[in-house]
């Protein structure tokens, strides 16, 4: 990681999505791993099999029970889909599990991050 890479993110919050990042930042500094929106450590099998499970309980006829159709939602492909299901691929972003636990009506702790208000909740901030 460059000095530019870290000015970035602290500046323009850049670059800061990837979970493990935020892992290995709130380790290295001490931060409280709630300050970042991370919850508890998952392991990415049972990450990718929740996922997979969530999508093939949705009702019949219901869109999103399809990988194409997640992978459209998603805007990736169908393969991208199926690697995250299957292989617990492309699941380092933040962004991306906000968007999956919002589509398939996930359990948030599944996806370890923390919603802003959980973190109020838990610190005063000011």
């Amino acid at each position: 990681m460059t000095e530019k890479s870290v000015r970035e993110q602290e500046n323009h919050d850049v670059g800061f999505d990837a979970i493990s990042l935020r892992w290995k930042i709130a380790e290295l500094l001490d931060i409280p791993p709630i300050l970042f929106g991370l919850t508890a450590r998952v392991d990415t099998v049972q990450l990718r099999k929740e996922i997979k499970k969530y999508r093939q309980l949705r009702v019949k006829g219901d869109p999103l029970r399809t990988q194409i159709n997640v992978a459209t939602a998603l805007g990736i492909t169908e393969k991208a889909v199926r690697d995250m299901e299957n292989l617990g691929k492309e699941l380092d972003s933040l962004a991306r599990r906000r968007v999956l636990a919002s589509l398939l009506d996930c359990v948030r702790e599944i996806l370890w991050h923390a919603w802003p208000e959980e973190i109020q909740q838990r610190f005063v901030l000011h």
